[in-house]
């Protein structure tokens, strides 16, 4: 699967935003195929399929990259308020913990670049 094919998913959620990485291998996108978004990890040479990288309660959107790719910032929108806390994913550790406070809407990560984080190096 192709960056191409992806966007034409339903259930992808192209308003929940997606990214690419900054070496230009992977999308990160907000799927529901299952009545939860979830996010997923997609390789752009078509190796494998996309991969969940979430799990757990509350919606997920808006994935970022980190500069150096290693990391992915996302929404949650826990009670459906559309009101999201910030998370941030470890892709190579497999970690996720919470980075901001609440947010109306999905606009603190719409085009920001995450940024490192002095208390998880």
């Amino acid at each position: 699967m192709n960056l191409e094919q992806l966007l034409t998913i339903p259930s992808v959620d192209m308003e929940g935003g997606f990214d690419i990485s900054p070496d230009g291998k992977y999308a990160a996108f907000s799927w529901n195929p299952s009545g939860q978004p979830e996010l997923y990890l997609l390789p752009l040479d078509g190796s494998t399929p996309p991969q969940q990288i979430t799990h757990g309660p509350g919606g997920k959107f808006a994935p970022r990259f980190s500069p150096q790719g290693n990391r992915l910032a996302y929404a949650v929108d826990l009670d459906g308020s559309e009101a999201f806390d910030i998370w941030v994913c470890d892709l190579w550790q497999g970690s996720h913990w919470q980075r901001g406070l609440r947010y109306l809407g999905l606009r603190p990560l719409a085009g920001q670049p995450l940024e490192p984080d002095p208390r998880h190096p």
